[in-house]
This record gives structure tokens, sequence and C-alpha cells, in this order.
């Protein structure tokens, strides 16, 4: 799914520091992609030019490019063709950022939702623990748990510059239980056909909570055969 992050909400501390402690990317293409995000504008698109990026890191245009490539795998940018453009980029919502821990400091967003959490931090603390276990967890089962609350949550985040609440257990259990079957990769798909159809959250026909992702995952995908 493409749910693409505007500049305030790559301009969170949580989130850079989830890209740089989860990327297995080499430093180069990090510092490539932190240098975009600054540079890129409030809807989540960057037009940056290569030479412009080689500029400021001292590179050449060839090692941008690279760096590029080595994004657009790890699903940090991707990229779109815009006549008249030396270069686009977008930077979708990555799973990743789904682990992001609060850090004291960080007021560029909200940590989980617009009112404080019972508990202050260590409350929002656990909960962030609670997804970096189910992600590390060997159970398949779980994995799959944990993949499927990072997609419709990023989708359901669309490009809000406030955080959203995460989905609760019991709604990821009725979506993959309407999955029957399917992989995440067919329902990334569907999700990103839907979001570039208009059923973005908060529109006619898209989500207005979490409800709505069960009802149109079963009624998309029919039993396996």
């Amino acid at each position: 799914m493409e749910t693409v992050c505007g500049r305030r909400v790559l301009g969170s501390t949580r989130l850079l520091r989830a890209f740089a402690e989860h990327s297995a990317l080499p430093l180069g293409a990090r510092l490539c992609y932190l240098l975009m995000c600054a540079y890129g504008r409030d809807s989540g698109e960057c037009y940056t030019s290569a030479a412009t990026l080689a500029r400021v890191l001292h590179t050449s245009r060839r090692a941008v490019k690279r760096y590029w490539h080595l994004l657009r795998q790890a699903g940090w940018i991707s990229s779109r063709r815009v006549p008249g453009k030396v270069s686009h980029h977008v930077f979708p919502w990555h799973p990743k950022f789904a682990e992001a821990s609060p850090v004291g400091g960080d007021r560029t967003v909200p940590t989980l939702g617009t009112k404080p959490a019972p508990g202050g931090d260590r409350a929002v603390t656990q909960m962030e623990r609670t997804y970096v276990r189910e992600e590390k967890s060997s159970s398949a089962t779980t994995k799959l748990h944990s993949e499927v609350r990072a997609e419709i949550w990023g989708y359901f985040q669309g490009e809000r510059r406030i955080q959203v609440d995460p989905p609760d257990n019991d709604i990821v259990r009725q979506c993959v239980q309407a999955l029957r079957g399917h992989t995440i990769e067919e329902l990334r798909a569907v999700l990103r056909g839907l979001f570039r159809t208009g059923h973005r959250p908060g529109q006619s026909g898209g989500p207005r909570s979490y409800a709505w992702f069960p009802r149109v995952i079963q009624n998309t995908f029919g039993p396996r055969e």
C-alpha cells in the first residue's frame, strides 16, 4: 500500500529513528534518505535532483542513483515519472515506522493519539514493545498479525499530520480471518488499488474507523480453492 507520508509526518524524530535503527542500508543511502526528507514537500513528494543531492552529500550523481535504487528496493521511497520533472519521489508509510518508540522531547508527532495515555509515556512505550515483540516472534501467525496491523494502520494514517491510534487486536484478528489464507502481498495490492481509486480515510467510500477494513477484506477475498 502506498500511503504517502508528508514532510510534517517525516519530521518526527521517532520515525526517523525507526529508519536509522531498522534499516540495513549503507550509510550513504541513509544520509540520502534523510536529506530527501528535509527537501520533501508537505505532500510527501520530493523533486530534488541527483545533482543537488550529490553536491550536498559530496558524492557523485551515479552514487545518488544507486542510493535511490537501494531505497526503492527496501520500500523507503517510491519513484514516479512526471513530464517535465527531472526526478519525482514519494515517501510511503513503511511498516518499520510502526515500531518507532517514543522518547522524551519528541513533539513533532504525538506518540499515539491526541490525548495523553493513562500512565504517560510508559503506557505508550509498552504498546510499542508489544509490536516489536510480535515482529520478532518466530510464529508465522504472529508475524502475519503484525504485518496486517502495519498495513491497515498505515492506510488509516493516510496523509494525516497527527498520528492515529493503531488498530486493536480484535480488528486485526477479524482482518486476518477475512483474508481466508490469502497472502499479505495480495492484501497490500488490494489496499493500494483502493487508495489510488479514492477510497481514502475520511472520504466517501473510505474508512472512517477500523471496522471498515474487515468488511472490505471479507468482500474482496473469496475462499481458497
